[in-house]
């Protein structure tokens, strides 16, 4: 039973070096890895390697099996004696001694030993190797145990010089460790040993598996804290596993006495096969997968049901992108996700922050872009965007690419610093690539009802012109004619009689009436603003002039900053005096007793700017995006004309007019025309 065990714990050991070995020596991860680092894991996993196949190669009795036999104890030789020189260089390298080559290459003369041994060895290849080295072991042991407990202690000490966290955890609890095998190590071998000469084989297999408890520490921070950007291939975690089973099964065959040769062979072409072939590893890997990871359906199922409130969800734009982050993240079970549209300098990341600005963001998204890229994780250690990505704290970014929308959609890792599965990768690909037909969808959508509205203003307005300008003309002829009989009354009548102020009072109301329905014939029958050329900069100051009259009478402080070298416009000056005494009116009605209204002029390479601006309590989002329709209105008594007249004339002179009013009040229209011609 105790030899079973025996070969189970060290076979267990083989394959933690084994996949610590792929790991160091990996191409991408060598440069990362200091010669000494890899020395050690390379003598390690010689030991325990030749152990496991020695003690498999103990049942057989042939000819074959004792050159075997010999040669497996000759390397199980040189990884002992590998094991205290890469040790002790290590030592000597964190401590910062720089060693020439021929210092360097001394410290593993030591190795030069397993010749005469692998000769000694030869003598009789059938025993045991601890009997073999039974008369050196107890010395070697101390040897070994002083040099761990010295490399804890400078592991241990130089915690203190580095600014990593990371590293500087990884060498508090190495050093500790080291410490406590060193010590270890040497009450096995000076204390127990001696005392319990029968337990020999029980402490002999503790000493022999001690080397592997500091790689495991090593794997956990590579795996948990991407510790020295190292990447671990889990289809190499899963191959290990593999090997375990073949390893229980190998166990099981030893102890029922039926192990052989080719017992043997199998293992050893198995492990050849799953170890060296790449594409069986990765099916093993991905058979492991779903069979110790989490079941995949769960997470379809999860997105599934993301995908089709995706496309039932009613928001759209950033409301939709928001939705998303959250629900996507829900679904994978992922503790953080952020997203960022880049259309939009104004909105900051959407979701969990993580590491990075938008500036850090736009670069990642050019590199996806610059290589046709639309996906980048953070296992790829070689690459700049996976460096960046585990800076940031995020696992993968997906490049969101619509014709309405770009942007970068980031996601963390899973619980326990976990890298997301290959499976959930693709699974928050497909979402996202749907987010972008989504988004265009919704883009597409607000289009088509746009142009519906405006075809049905456009009706609207149509009939409307058509009712107003019969009205309109049917009442200016009765008008008319109500004025010319007041006007011969009032020329009958004497200044001071008693209905003379009555008839007066009738010619103003008439004026007010024909004023009116001029207003509406206008609303029917825009004219046309283009012509000209008109100076702007004597207009402007025609129409300030005249309004300061009345926003002196309202108590309202009107501004003017008017440049002097205001070029032409392609425009009537009635147009632009129509423009300008409907924006500084209803500015100066919105400001209020006491408000304040600036008007400044400027140019703006081939396009004049007037901006108007007022301290009033500003416009309502909801009213703001339809200020410029007809009959919209924010005043109790008004019509909702003046501003549509003002974008009608705006857009006959081929110009802009925009509006912004920001929360805490106020409000600022910007209008832009067109120069006609000159400097």
């Amino acid at each position: 039973m105790f030899d079973t065990i025996e070969t189970l714990l060290i076979g267990t050991a083989a394959i933690v070096d084994t996949v610590l070995l792929l790991l160091v020596f990996e191409r991408k991860n060598r440069g990362a890895v200091r010669l000494p680092a890899r020395l050690l894991v390379l003598a390690a996993w010689l030991w325990h390697v030749a152990a496991f196949v020695h003690l498999a190669l103990l049942p057989l009795e042939d000819a074959w099996s004792a050159a075997a036999g010999w040669l497996v104890s000759s390397v199980m030789a040189l990884g002992l004696l590998a094991i205290p020189c890469a040790l002790l260089h290590g030592t000597l390298a964190l401590v910062g001694a720089r060693l020439p080559r021929a210092a360097t290459g001394l410290l593993y003369v030591p190795c030069l030993f397993v010749v005469p041994i692998a000769v000694w060895f030869a003598e009789d290849p059938s025993r045991l190797f601890v009997e073999q080295v039974g008369a050196w072991i107890q010395g070697y042991g101390l040897v070994l145990a002083a040099i761990e407990v010295a490399s804890g202690v400078v592991s241990w000490r130089a915690r203190a010089g580095t600014d990593s966290e990371t590293l500087a955890s990884f060498l508090g609890r190495a050093g500790r460790l080291m410490i406590g095998l060193g010590v270890l190590l040497g009450v096995v071998f000076a204390v127990l040993l001696p005392a319990f000469p029968a337990a020999e084989q029980e402490l002999m297999l503790v000493a022999a598996i001690t080397p592997v408890v500091p790689a495991l520490l090593f794997v956990y921070f590579v795996v948990r804290h991407f510790f020295l950007q190292l990447v671990l291939e889990r289809s190499l975690v899963y191959a290990a596993l593999v090997l375990f089973v073949l390893l229980l099964n190998h166990a099981v065959f030893a102890a029922s006495g039926m192990t052989g040769r080719w017992v043997l062979i199998e293992g050893i072409v198995v492990v050849a096969l799953i170890a060296g072939y790449a594409p069986l590893r990765q099916r093993v890997a991905e058979s492991l997968r779903y069979l110790f990871g989490e079941r995949i359906d769960r997470v379809r199922a999860r997105c599934r049901e993301v995908s089709h409130e995706l496309g039932h969800a009613r928001a759209s734009g950033e409301d939709l992108v928001r939705w998303f982050v959250d629900a996507s993240r829900r679904a994978v079970d992922v503790p953080k996700a952020a997203a960022w549209l880049l259309d939009r300098d104004d909105l900051p990341a959407i979701g969990d922050d993580f590491a990075i600005d938008r500036a850090g963001v736009a670069r990642l998204f050019a590199r996806l872009e610059r290589d046709g890229a639309v996906l980048a994780t953070a296992r790829k250690a070689e690459t700049e965007l996976a460096h960046d990505l585990r800076r940031a704290g995020a696992s993968i970014a997906i490049r969101l690419d619509a014709r309405s929308a770009r942007g970068l959609v980031l996601f963390g890792r899973r619980s326990r610093n976990r890298e997301l599965p290959d499976e959930i990768v693709a699974a928050l690909l497909l979402l996202v690539e749907q987010l972008a037909g989504a988004l265009d969808g919704r883009s597409f959508e607000a289009g088509r009802i746009a142009a519906e509205r405006r075809v049905l203003q456009s009706e609207k307005l149509s009939m409307i012109g058509l009712i107003t300008s019969s009205i309109a003309h049917e009442i200016k002829n009765p008008l008319s004619s109500i004025k010319t009989l007041t006007t011969v009354l009032l020329e009958d009548l004497d200044d001071d009689h008693a209905r003379a102020e009555d008839l007066r009072m009738i010619q103003s109301e008439v004026d007010r009436l024909s004023q009116i329905t001029g207003q509406l014939l206008s609303f029917a029958r825009p004219e046309n603003g283009g012509s000209g050329p008109a100076r702007l900069g004597d207009v402007v100051r025609a129409v300030y002039r005249f309004m300061r009259h009345h926003a002196r009478q309202r108590r309202v402080d009107l501004g003017l900053v008017c440049s002097e070298d205001l070029p032409e416009v392609a425009a009537r000056p009635e147009a632009l005096h129509e423009i300008l005494f409907n924006l500084i009116s209803n500015a100066i009605e919105a400001a209020g007793e006491g408000g304040r209204v600036a008007v400044e002029t400027a140019r703006l390479g081939t396009m004049a700017v007037i901006a108007v601006s007022d301290t009033g309590p500003g416009i309502p989002e909801d009213i703001r995006d339809r200020l410029f329709e007809p009959f919209v209105t924010t005043k109790p008594q008004g019509t909702g004309l003046g501003l549509w007249v003002v974008w009608r004339r705006v857009e006959e002179l081929g110009g802009q007019i925009t509006c912004t009013s920001p929360p805490g009040g106020g409000s600022k229209i910007r209008v832009e025309l067109p120069v006609e011609a000159g400097p």
